[in-house]
């Protein structure tokens, strides 16, 4: 028997879940015409925002690149780390029904919404409790790139650019939007959030990791972006 604080963490959490449209599908309740022109507004009207941000360079308008660096000290990330590992375990482990289980509302309403949305308002303050980017700082280290690579970080190619944070961003919010059915179940977004750690930990130790968290790590960037 459940008790009363456990029916009501549990409503709360179903309640989540079904408004971010997790779960059954729906019929629109206007024309879908509307709707993509209303979302199209809302997308152009975002980039709207960031544009007194941008300075010209030789008739072209770029983002400045962000200059100071970003240090994390040991507790933070070893409670990020903690957190993570949490994660990954209730994944695959915990029920796999997206109500019952914390990783969906942990991943695709805090970490994926409501956290960008907090860094536009407050700044973006999860640069020492990012656990992808602690990996990333983890891998990075002289002594361990010369053993396996026997050579210096590769240089970032200038072609690259915000290619690898566009493209992991892009593959994300499909998860979200077009195939949430499957994206959203826990173990599928556990094992999907274990692969990208290792993405981190080898994007770190070939490329050092201020080059990657300023280019290429999808929640640095998107919350750097936002912040």
């Amino acid at each position: 028997m459940k008790t009363e604080w456990e029916n009501i963490m549990f409503d709360w959490s179903r309640y989540l879940v079904v408004g971010h449209a997790f779960g059954a599908r729906y019929d629109l309740p206007i024309p879908l015409l509307l709707f993509v022109l209303g979302g199209g507004a809302v997308v152009f009207a975002s980039f709207l925002l960031v544009l007194p941000r941008t300075v010209p360079v030789e008739g072209v308008s770029i983002l400045p690149d962000r200059r100071e660096a970003r240090r994390l000290s040991l507790p933070p990330a070893v409670l990020a780390w903690i957190v993570f590992a949490l994660l990954i375990v209730s994944g695959f482990i915990g029920s796999q029904a997206v109500a019952e289980n914390i990783v969906p509302t942990a991943f695709w309403l805090l970490i994926w919404i409501a956290v960008p949305v907090s860094c536009g308002v407050l700044g973006d303050w999860t640069r020492q409790v990012n656990p992808f980017a602690a990996l990333a700082r983890a891998a990075d280290r002289p002594d361990l790139r010369q053993t396996l690579l026997a050579g210096p970080a590769v240089a970032w190619p200038d072609w690259l650019g915000w290619w690898p944070a566009t493209v992991l961003f892009f593959i994300v919010a499909c998860g979200e939007l077009i195939y949430n059915a499957t994206a959203t179940k826990p173990a599928v977004t556990a094992f999907g959030l274990l692969i990208y750690a290792v993405v981190n930990i080898a994007a770190g130790l070939v490329f050092g990791s201020e080059v990657w968290l300023e280019r290429g790590e999808l929640f640095s960037v998107l919350y750097g972006t936002w912040g």
